[in-house]
């Protein structure tokens, strides 16, 4: 069997050349390898761990990261944890799916530079595939389950230095607050949810028809669609900003189109931001009598921030609107109509 080869470095990271896995793993070696750390949560806040295999030579039958390996000569750190997650759990993610996160020198014993990875899954334990000379059990934990058995005998040994980056790296993620779009037709009833929503999750509510509002008194001129493009994404930025502080954000808006509903999904997971869709359904009936109310109150005078809807807009929801399915929204909020 051929020996591994691994890339190794100084101190500061500077390349040094390739060097057998052994030669690595001798007592101070003089030069540092690179391996990948893996740790893999959820959005219920929940960490992935492994039990070392009973085959293994150090460690058997400790717990340990859900995932954790060497880097191949000539593979990049992030291409290694992909490979290694994929082998060990059986989770295939790409690199839109994993987060690099930092290093950490390890001197004592290991001459190693930690290449620090988070993958966020939202798998059952029965979907992970595990490699059996490597992992014996994986099991999902509160993070409070997590720091308990992270600080005890039974977890593999690693310096308190990297217990205590670890932790502070959960303590970030988990401690974000959350992104909330609405999804659904004009006079669907999104606004009315949305003041519903608010109160449940303490949240701020970004509204495009009020800002058009406050800025053009919804006239439809020929800059009005760009306008409320541009508004979009303020609101995107702002809620992120509102997130990444611990807050809540609603976004009230359409999402009228899968593209869409993609883009806008992309963005919040690009930037590691906690994030659902609502899709306020409302069925056809509902929703005419909804208009036909809406209309009523805007021609009496009580318009607030809405925006009559007349054939011309109808016709272009009925146009444009992609119903969602339930892949592509995380909740679903039926609207009954009430006289």
């Amino acid at each position: 069997m051929e020996e591994e080869l691994l890339d190794v470095y100084t101190r500061d990271g500077k390349y040094l050349g390739v060097r057998t896995r052994a030669e690595c793993h001798t007592e101070n070696p003089g030069f540092y390898h690179k391996p990948a750390w893996t740790w893999v949560y959820n959005s219920k806040g929940e960490i992935l761990v492994q039990k070392r295999a009973m085959c293994k030579k150090r460690y058997a039958g400790f717990w340990d990261m859900a995932c954790a390996g060497h880097v191949d000569a000539g593979e990049s750190p992030m291409d290694g944890a992909i490979r290694e997650a994929k082998e060990e759990i059986g989770l295939d993610v790409s690199k839109d799916d994993i987060k690099f996160m930092g290093e950490l020198i390890e001197d004592e014993d290991y001459w190693e530079i930690g290449q620090i990875f988070f993958i966020k899954t939202d798998k059952e334990i029965n979907e992970f595939v595990l490699q059996k000379d490597e992992v014996e059990e994986v099991k999902w934990l509160s993070f409070d389950e997590f720091k308990k058995l992270f600080y005890s005998d039974i977890w593999a040994p690693c310096s308190d230095e990297y217990k205590t980056l670890i932790i502070s790296m959960f303590d970030k993620i988990f401690s974000k607050g959350k992104v909330i779009a609405l999804c659904g037709k004009v006079a669907s009833g999104k606004s009315t949810y949305a003041k519903e929503l608010r109160k449940k999750e303490n949240a701020i509510i970004f509204s495009v028809d009020e800002l058009t509002y406050y800025m053009v008194d919804n006239k439809k001129g020929e800059d009005y669609t760009e306008l409320c493009r541009r508004a979009t994404n303020y609101f995107k930025n702002k809620s992120a900003e509102i997130a990444n502080n611990g807050g809540t954000a609603i976004i009230d808006m359409g999402l009228w189109t899968k593209t869409q509903r993609e883009d806008i999904r992309d963005f919040f997971k690009k930037n590691d931001i906690n994030f659902e869709i609502h899709y306020v359904k409302v069925d056809d009936d509902t929703w005419m009598k909804n208009i036909e109310k809406r209309n009523k109150r805007i021609d009496e005078g009580d318009q607030g921030y809405d925006f009559y809807v007349g054939e011309g807009l109808i016709e272009k929801v009925k146009r444009m609107w992609e119903e969602p399915n339930k892949e592509d929204v995380d909740v679903i909020y039926e609207v009954k109509y009430n006289d």
